[in-house]
């Protein structure tokens, strides 16, 4: 997919690289207690006058790790395996800067020819981006996907990035019986969430 427009991707660009500096400088130790392994000051903690001079949008550079790892323990908790993935629900802002990281995280969760196949769709194509809203109205969209055995079209797609190489499908997606999808909450400096949503099984 790519930007809206050029005008509402140096908006989107302008507003990440603001809300970037100030959460670089609270969220390093929270993100490093969940990621033991992660070393804040090589990998994530800039100084403000280092993003004040660095004119390209790094506010998703290191999020490809963290937004795979997001999915892969979603997966886990519920039981599933990458190989269960039935459809992704993207965060999918329309960005460069997110949807190349998100289809990153993807290939690194599911492996780069599987992720080729497995449907990426993204609501924010309907209903535009709701913000705090977002996660829990793109959830519910998953689950009703899940539920009826289908995966919707992302609204408005004319041209996919093909730096992506990801699925999205044009069309809608009937008669698709899924184990479980994903529904992606991907936000600023690199806050990565992930449901994992299967139908009901009863008993």
């Amino acid at each position: 997919m790519q930007p809206l427009s050029d005008r509402t991707a140096s908006f989107t660009d302008s507003v990440i690289r603001r809300m970037t500096r100030i959460s670089l400088r609270y969220d390093a130790v929270n993100l490093s207690q969940g990621f033991p392994d992660f070393d804040p000051p090589t990998k994530l903690l800039k100084s403000l006058e280092e993003i004040s001079r660095d004119p390209s949008p790094r506010y998703h550079q290191y999020s490809i790790t963290w937004g795979a790892q997001a999915m892969r323990q979603a997966l886990a908790e519920g039981g599933f395996t990458p190989d269960d993935l039935g459809h992704l629900n993207a965060h999918g802002t329309s960005t460069h800067a997110n949807d190349a990281m998100e289809s990153a995280a993807l290939k690194a969760l599911v492996g780069e020819e599987r992720a080729a196949d497995v449907p990426v769709t993204s609501v924010k194509g309907s209903i535009g981006h709701t913000l705090g809203a977002a996660g829990a109205l793109e959830a519910i969209v998953c689950a009703l996907s899940v539920a009826n055995d289908c995966v919707p079209p992302t609204a408005g797609t004319r041209e996919i990035d093909p730096e992506c190489g990801v699925n999205v499908p044009l069309e809608p997606i009937e008669g698709y019986k899924q184990k479980v999808a994903l529904s992606n909450s991907l936000g600023f400096g690199g806050h990565n969430g992930s449901l994992a949503i299967s139908p009901f099984a009863g008993k």
